[in-house]
This record gives structure tokens, C-alpha cells and sequence, in this order.
């Protein structure tokens, strides 16, 4: 289903949502459904741990933005500290986060990005 994004920008697309056992690796893949612009690009821990202990990689079709495994953290900021990216995807483009946990407890976090047409 395209995304609706017309009239009021920016908008806020969920792009995971997981619960990490502590010591362990999760991934996803996710198929952007329109054109878009990623703007930004945000990693909460939901119950407000701190991420500076949990490293990520990141890849969009076959190329690679983290070249090796980088902290989390540095997603993990209020909206005027996050990093602007302004990523043009297309319908279909397909993102890869591979994300580890390597704390001694459970951690939840949501990925999402800000995105315009």
C-alpha cells in the first residue's frame, strides 16, 4: 500500500519493533512501499535504557552505510541532534538493520524514520 504523504509534513514511518535477549543479534528487512526521502533515522529503547552498549549495522539494497558494526546511540537522539540524511528510496528499495544487544538484560527498541515525498 503507497504511503499517503501530501499534504502535512514530515511524516513518521515504524520501521521495527523488537524486544533483543541480552547477549544476542537481531535483524529485519523492510520494503520501502513508495518514493520517499528518509530525512532522519531514530532507535528508541522503549523503556528508556541506554544504548551505548548495543551496536548496529545498517545496509540499503547492496550498499552499506555502517562498513562495520557501529553504536546504536548514535540513532538514539531528539529530532534537532539526529543527523539529517536525506536518503532517496524507492518503491521496493529494501533496508537491512541488524541490531545486538550486548547488555546483561533484555532490551526493546523501535526503529522509525522521518520521511518526506
Amino acid at each position: 500500500m503507497p504511503l499517503k504523504i501530501e499534504k502535512y509534513k514530515p511524516h513518521w514511518l515504524e520501521i521495527w519493533s523488537k524486544t533483543i535477549s541480552a547477549s544476542s543479534t537481531e535483524s529485519t528487512e523492510y520494503t520501502f512501499s513508495d518514493d520517499l526521502q528518509i530525512v532522519r533515522l531514530f532507535i528508541w529503547e522503549t523503556g528508556g535504557a541506554d544504548l551505548t552498549n548495543v551496536s548496529m549495522t545498517l545496509r540499503i539494497e547492496d550498499e552499506y552505510i555502517t562498513h562495520d558494526s557501529i553504536p546504536a546511540e548514535l540513532f538514539n537522539t531528539d529530532r534537532r541532534d539526529a543527523y539529517e540524511l536525506n536518503w532517496r528510496v524507492t518503491n521496493g528499495t529494501k533496508m537491512y538493520i541488524s541490531i545486538t544487544n550486548n547488555t546483561s538484560s533484555s532490551i526493546s527498541v523501535k526503529v522509525f524514520a522521518e520521511i518526506t515525498k
